[in-house]
């Protein structure tokens, strides 16, 4: 099915819309000190546009050095005997979930003079993915129109249901960090950001890791793909919504943070 005009609006609209609609919900966890729309929208924009080019970016720099034949490590640091899966395993669960979050948490330290309240962190990082994941869908979904009406209506729905809430969940938890080592700086202590953007790091790896698992066992990869896709979907799902508890519960107790290590 060729894109026209019709098709352009459908994918843009099947993208930006629930990402908006998760936006809209993840500011409202907080009454108190409620972050402005316009500046939340403004990180939103932030993912959209530089963290993703930077990502897409910095991963063709990676596939360049390690599998196009132009440096002297590509393809010359592993041998199997079926370079694909190695090659889909490296990128999903390793490069992608590195890079992107790295990005995606950029955009937190760009609006790092709004971390006033730990809770922002969690706001901030998750508005920079849910950007992210709406230029990301558009992507997939235009894949999936290009492949036919039913194909793009079931990317839409997985993606919407899984992807897009990785994408925001992940980032938030790396926003947290690094709203925790600003305040943290504030009163004389020192936390670094680093450890939950590893942590950030290792929800991606996993969701992909799930994600793929149809493609890895190859053959008969149905029953993989389908354990996969619910496993991916109750990853993200149940990371969001302990994201937005710990929101509610921080916005509503300010004595509840999570700095007591």
């Amino acid at each position: 099915m060729e894109l026209g005009i019709l098709g352009i609006a459908a994918i843009t609209l099947a993208a930006f819309i629930p990402a908006t609609i998760y936006l809209i919900w993840i500011r409202q966890a907080e009454i108190y000190q409620r972050e402005s729309l316009r500046a939340v929208e403004l990180n939103f924009l932030y993912g959209a546009t530089v963290s993703i080019g930077l990502a897409i970016f910095l991963e063709t720099i990676v596939i360049v050095f390690f599998f196009e034949p132009v440096t002297i490590f590509s393809k010359s640091i592993w041998t199997f005997d079926d370079d694909s899966v190695f090659e889909l395993f490296f990128l999903a669960v390793i490069v992608a979930p590195f890079v992107e979050e790295l990005t995606k948490v950029s955009g937190v330290f760009w609006s790092s003079a709004r971390l006033t309240e730990l809770e922002n962190g969690f706001i901030y990082g998750a508005a920079t993915g849910l950007g992210f994941a709406a230029v990301e869908n558009v992507l997939y979904m235009a894949n999936g129109y290009i492949e036919g009406i039913e194909i793009f209506v079931a990317v839409a729905i997985v993606r919407t249901v899984s992807s897009t809430l990785l994408h925001a969940s992940a980032s938030a938890v790396a926003g947290y960090g690094v709203a925790l080592g600003r305040i943290s700086k504030m009163v004389g202590k020192r936390v670094s950001w680093i450890p939950y953007y590893l942590i950030a790091v290792g929800i991606h790896g996993l969701f992909n890791m799930f994600a793929i698992a149809g493609e890895v066992y190859g053959g008969d990869g149905v029953l993989p793909s389908i354990a996969g896709f619910f496993l991916t979907v109750f990853l993200a799902v149940g990371t969001m919504l302990w994201v937005r508890k710990v929101i509610v519960r921080m916005d509503r107790e300010p004595s509840f943070v999570l700095l007591r290590r």
